[in-house]
């Protein structure tokens, strides 16, 4: 019986060492500072879809889950801070790991020309003043000025109204053999009131739609006072 010995061998291929820094895992958290990348342009939002450079997942007391795509350097949002925003609204796509990175497709927005609304236009707010949805009143505190944070806005958390059994007579879908037994509730449920709001007629109606799953609103954080 013959024993043969091989000297151990880390190359990829035969006479071949392997390239610097092969099987190590980059990081990939976002730089202070760094813009969102390409896809997150308005002209690719307005066609349906957009990417985002991923950060680090983090959750609010109240167990609001958020991601911020770009940190800030200004001065940090506070409980009683009033703050200027830009934002999109969007549904979150099909690759969406976590329900808030990857893709989104835009139901509404402001500040980025793709709603009725200018490039530039901001809308100013004062935390805690209960204007908001919920999920943005506890989901900002902490951004920073210059940034821009993902916040997942669920529907009890967001514009669906409180008493769902009172609001709006209920929908059975199973009645139309769409869906067996499935309950959707109608857009007499949403509260139009409390901000972000859709200001167009078609956004409202793509907000009616969406108003009760959960959706992602992508925050740039102007100004803090």
């Amino acid at each position: 019986l013959l024993v043969f010995q091989t000297e151990p061998t880390n190359a990829l291929v035969k006479g071949s060492a392997p390239p610097e820094g092969y099987g190590k895992i980059k990081s990939q958290a976002p730089k202070e500072g760094a813009s969102l990348d390409k896809s997150a342009e308005p002209s690719t939002i307005a066609e349906g879809s957009m990417e985002a450079a991923e950060g680090e997942l983090s959750f609010t007391p109240s167990g609001v889950r958020f991601k911020d795509m770009v940190l800030g350097s200004g001065q940090e949002v506070g409980s009683d801070s009033k703050v200027s925003l830009r934002y999109r609204i969007l549904r979150s796509g099909k690759r969406s790991y976590d329900g808030i990175s990857g893709e989104g497709s835009l139901i509404f927005g402001l500040g980025y020309g793709e709603d009725d609304d200018k490039v530039g236009d901001t809308l100013k707010v004062g935390m805690g003043s209960g204007k908001m949805v919920k999920a943005l009143e506890d989901g900002l505190i902490g951004a920073k000025a210059g940034g821009v944070r993902r916040v997942l806005v669920r529907p009890d958390m967001g514009w669906q109204k409180s008493d769902l059994e009172a609001c709006a007579p209920k929908l059975d879908l199973g009645a139309t053999g769409t869906v067996p037994g499935a309950i959707t509730y109608t857009e007499g449920c949403m509260d139009l009131d409390l901000l972000p709001s859709p200001r167009t007629f078609q956004a409202k109606r793509k907000l009616a739609r969406r108003f009760d799953e959960s959706l992602i609103a992508e925050i740039e954080v102007v100004s803090v006072e």
